[in-house]
């Protein structure tokens, strides 16, 4: 009753008020919006599905960034303090001097002046780094898990990684090169050599592109070569232990391997054009 009262009443309706449409406009007014909204479909749901592609990759960034930034400053405040305990604060019983031979000649504050420089460095690092990370998750790199791929445990935990440091080792060097140059060496490397006698919290105490630079060849090797999946965390871990090793000022003369002793020379010379620093540039 209520509808057909309606139906009758609406031609006059729109007669004393011309802005409402009757009856029979109003179903051809929802009929052309249901026409429309079925031609803006497939548009719709494209862009509907790449918002949500956006969201899903910035979750899983975000996701990546954090475990990332978590599990280094869990590196670097594990082993930093552990080497800097044992070789800089504790001394010898007959000597009294500590191992390092390091006595904080350029100031008391040092120590925390590199730390607070690796927390904010090592924060934009794992961020500039994430993006890397998010495509070994997304299978876009050579990472593999089985290992009867690729000739087994002899490529997997011999041959891959000698290749990564081969590969790695000879873009570092060029690109620490570059960074000596005086053109990048005041606004980019000169924060990592701002002290001469360098501690365990030096490692990480760089301008974060700086220290993204010469991470960058460790991840472009995935991109390029095959390397199983524990070979390639096993390769990053001795790449992090190694990186404090060279500023602990205590060299445990490893073969093929440039250890503190070179690398205390290199902060102690302050030349733009850089000496060989690599393992295999001796």
């Amino acid at each position: 009753m209520c509808c057909c009262t309606l139906t009758l009443w609406q031609p006059r309706l729109s007669h004393f008020h011309p802005q409402l449409p009757s009856v029979p406009s109003l179903r051809r007014y929802q009929d052309a919006r249901l026409r429309l909204q079925e031609e803006r479909g497939p548009a719709a749901k494209a862009r509907a599905g790449r918002r949500a592609a956006r969201a899903a990759w910035s979750a899983a960034f975000l996701v990546i960034w954090a475990f990332l930034l978590v599990m280094t400053y869990a590196f670097y405040f594990t082993f930093c303090p552990l080497t800097y305990y044992f070789l800089f604060k504790r001394k010898d019983s007959k000597s009294g001097n500590n191992k390092a031979n390091w006595y904080q000649r350029e100031g008391k504050d040092q120590v925390r002046n590199e730390i607070k420089t690796s927390l904010w460095s090592i924060a934009v690092m794992t961020a500039m780094t994430a993006p890397f990370e998010l495509l070994v998750e997304s299978g876009k790199t050579k990472i593999y898990w089985d290992l009867n791929q690729h000739g087994g445990k002899l490529y997997a935990f011999v041959i891959s990684p000698i290749l990564f440091i081969t590969f790695s080792d000879t873009c570092i060097y060029w690109i620490h090169r570059a960074l000596h140059h005086k053109m990048l060496y005041k606004p980019l490397h000169k924060l990592h050599h701002r002290y001469k006698e360098t501690t365990p919290f030096s490692a990480y105490a760089f301008h974060p592109i700086d220290g993204w630079l010469q991470g960058c060849p460790y991840h472009i090797f995935v991109f390029l070569f095959p390397m199983h999946h524990v070979s390639y965390f096993i390769s990053l871990a001795c790449v992090g232990m190694w990186t404090i090793n060279i500023h602990d000022r205590v060299t445990w003369n490893l073969p093929f391997v440039n250890g503190a002793a070179h690398h205390t020379v290199h902060h102690l010379s302050l030349i733009h054009i850089s000496e060989p620093t690599r393992p295999l540039y001796i």
